[in-house]
């Protein structure tokens, strides 16, 4: 992976990928993760030149990585990814990926908590930063290591919106929910953190570790014997937005979600209430009033 340029000064293939997937706004994540599926497709072929690839080579590889190698759909489609942005990136002009298609994944049964179960959490709470950090993450559905890094100029009170750097750095606003803004000033003014909402030793942000270990210990106490961690306050937040407001594209855009097929699976989950719900035609008439409303 190191051809040359005009100037016959080696570049090296992969630092040029990672620029350009910079530049496409991915995460760091993301970055390493598609420059190692490219190197490894590299590898596959001994040491080939990427740029000299053809459908053989890319179909050899994929057909060696679902079929020997075994792996699951979504580890299988972040070598698919990777291989697709390369050759987006480099040979534009070539299609050599429309042939393939990535994997379906199933998605595993989402498990969430009650209201009632959040609120038992809650009373069974007496450590003030531990309650606020239970609020925040359902009252709105961030990730652990977003909240781990809130700060004072994230709250916007006269808005009541809360700023989130999530993946790759990229800036979002969610709701503050009014109760949850006055469980953060009590904290406040009991607990007076300088710089960071929620601070460990030192001035420094609570790590996701402790995040973690203050949500189990609050499900322990209140009972909860499934389990409970920030990811699945946050399930249980987009389930129960869903139930109650319904917008799948709001929804998207408070979790921080790039692809709206990633916040669909949510509805998987609500479809448990939507059975619940009885049509009208199976009601007795006798609930309908003359002027055709329910009656009370």
């Amino acid at each position: 992976m190191a051809p040359r340029t005009n100037n016959q000064k080696p570049v090296r293939l992969s630092e040029e990928f990672a620029k350009a997937l910079k530049l496409q706004d991915k995460s760091e994540r993301t970055v390493k993760t598609y420059v190692n599926a490219v190197a490894a497709f590299v590898k596959f072929h001994n040491r080939m030149n990427p740029l000299q690839a053809t459908v053989n080579h890319i179909r050899a590889f994929l057909f060696y990585l679902r079929e020997e190698k075994g792996y699951a759909p979504r580890t299988y489609n972040q070598f698919f990814y990777g291989l697709k942005a390369f050759f987006e990136i480099f040979l534009p002009e070539v299609p050599l990926m429309d042939s393939f298609c990535r994997m379906r994944t199933k998605y595993a049964n989402i498990t969430i908590i009650t209201r009632h179960e959040f609120e038992t959490m809650i009373r069974h709470t007496t450590n003030l930063k531990h309650r606020a950090l239970l609020e925040v993450l359902y009252g709105t559905g961030i990730r652990v290591a977003e909240c781990a890094k809130i700060t004072f100029d994230d709250i916007d009170r006269k808005q009541m919106l809360l700023r989130v750097v999530g993946k790759g750095d990229k800036q979002r606003f969610v709701t503050l929910p009014e109760r949850t803004l006055k469980t953060l000033e009590t904290y406040y003014r009991a607990c007076k953190p300088q710089r960071y909402l929620f601070e460990g030793r030192g001035e420094r942000p609570l790590t996701t570790t402790m995040i973690e270990h203050a949500i189990r210990t609050a499900a322990r106490r209140a009972g909860i014997t499934k389990k409970t961690t920030p990811h699945i306050l946050r399930h249980s937040f987009a389930t129960h937005f869903l139930e109650t407001d319904g917008r799948l594209n709001v929804l998207q855009q408070l979790l921080g979600h790039e692809w709206i097929k990633t916040t669909f699976r949510y509805t998987h989950v609500t479809t448990d209430l939507i059975k619940t719900v009885i049509s009208p035609i199976d009601l007795p008439a006798s609930r309908f009033a003359a002027k055709g409303g329910v009656n009370e």
